[in-house]
């Protein structure tokens, strides 16, 4: 109602009711009220207009205005409510704060490096914000650099003046982590796997899991949409700037690939999970016992066990990946301890196919059956024959020297007419 006056050109008034003269008999008007500060007051703005509910007669009461806008100055989310996370394609840092304390200001933001977890944005009326960028509600840190924190401050503006309304809020992208953790190997078995190089920042709480793929076929997944599935190791949390030199992971399950999961955390926010790429494979575990496919032949048979590793998933389940030796000596002779698997050979146990022909190997239904088609020709006298056998991880990466323990069983006995 440009013609109207209410409280003076201006429309301003200092009572709580307004009476409009000269407006239009039977027309319908929107009456809309907004606080304004004092004239000597300088620690509120403008606030927002409020709206009526529906168009009002010739006669009517408004809506309450809005008060005017405090200052809240200082780090803390505020009716900003500041949050972050790095769950895009590309991992980067995101921050977004809520607009509907103030769905008509525009946003003005600023940066710091500051990796102090209690640093404070600056005032409002901060010559640091001299530098400000107008932001929508959404502001994205592209190609940070990772374990390098960043605060992103936000204040709102109104009408091109500040409101005095401040959000802060750090963030952080974790670390590379490395490609391989290191296996511990101890007596045939992986006792430890560690990680080297996880920097870690203050302000933060970085949750650490375990991802667990168990070997089958010698074949694993590695996705990083597992980590929230994956075993809790805790949290990591510092007060200066870090580097975890060996971060050590025990418990473990025999022939698993393990990866790592980290993530950064705070209060506002968190980032996605970073997964190193190849993890660490443990050892597989000592093989099922083999068994003879007949336990009594005559001299220059051959000899042929089944090992049941189908259904079985701490060892390989392809003969491929066993090391395999066949050791005998004079009946009666006990089963092969590790040493003398080892040594290809031991106390009552003279003979062993090693060097000589190579026993043949054919996985099946059951596991992988193992035949020496020579046999021993003419021993003399009754011979017990043993099959000893091993996994190990020659499929990835050629860690074929990285074996599990020896087991042995399947006694043959060669008897003599």
């Amino acid at each position: 109602w440009e013609e109207a006056s209410c409280g003076g050109g201006d429309n301003v008034v200092e009572g709580t009711s307004c009476v409009a003269a000269e407006l239009d008999s039977g027309t319908d008007y929107d009456f809309r009220v907004r606080a304004l500060p004092a004239s000597d007051d300088s620690e509120h703005t403008t606030g927002a207009w409020g709206e009526t509910s529906s168009a009002i007669a010739t006669t009517g009461v408004a809506t309450t205005p809005t008060t005017p806008i405090t200052s809240g100055l200082g780090v803390s989310p505020g009716a900003l409510n500041m949050t972050w996370d790095s769950n895009d394609t590309n991992l980067n840092n995101a921050w977004y704060w809520d607009q509907s304390a103030y769905p008509a200001a525009s946003y003005e933001y600023i940066t710091s490096e500051s990796d102090d977890p209690d640093y404070a944005c600056p005032a409002v009326d901060d010559d640091e914000w001299d530098t400000h960028t107008d932001v929508s509600a959404t502001y994205v840190s592209l190609g940070r650099a990772r374990a390098m924190p960043l605060w992103l401050c936000v204040r709102a503006v109104f009408d091109g003046k500040p409101t005095g309304e401040v959000a802060g809020a750090q963030a952080v992208l974790p670390s590379d982590l490395p490609v391989d953790l290191t296996p511990h190997d101890q007596d045939g078995s992986t006792v430890a796997i560690s990680a080297r190089d996880i920097d870690l920042a203050p302000g933060f709480r970085y949750g650490m899991r375990l991802l667990t793929s168990p070997l089958k076929d010698h074949r694993v997944s590695n996705s990083r949409d597992g980590c929230d599935d994956g075993r809790d190791l805790g949290t990591e949390t510092t007060d200066i700037p870090i580097s975890l030199d060996a971060y050590q992971i025990t418990g473990l399950s025999p022939h698993t690939r393990y990866g790592l999961c980290v993530r950064a955390e705070n209060d506002a926010g968190m980032s996605a999970w970073e997964l190193n790429q190849d993890g660490a494979m443990t050892l597989p575990a000592r093989p099922p016992a083999p068994r003879a496919e007949d336990p009594t032949v005559d001299p220059g048979d051959p000899f042929a066990w089944t090992v049941p590793t189908a259904g079985v998933s701490s060892v390989p389940r392809e003969g491929e990946y066993y090391d395999v030796v066949i050791l005998a000596g004079p009946a009666p002779v006990g089963s092969p301890d590790a040493d003398a698997c080892e040594d290809r050979g031991g106390p009552g146990l003279p003979w062993s196919n090693d060097p000589a022909t190579e026993p043949t190997i054919v996985t099946n239904q059951y596991g992988f059956w193992v035949t020496f088609p020579d046999g021993i020709a003419d021993p003399g006298e009754d011979y017990d024959v043993y099959l000893c056998l091993r996994g190990h991880l020659g499929a990835f990466r050629d860690q074929v020297d990285r074996k599990g323990p020896w087991n042995s069983g399947g006694r043959i006995r060669v008897e003599v007419p």
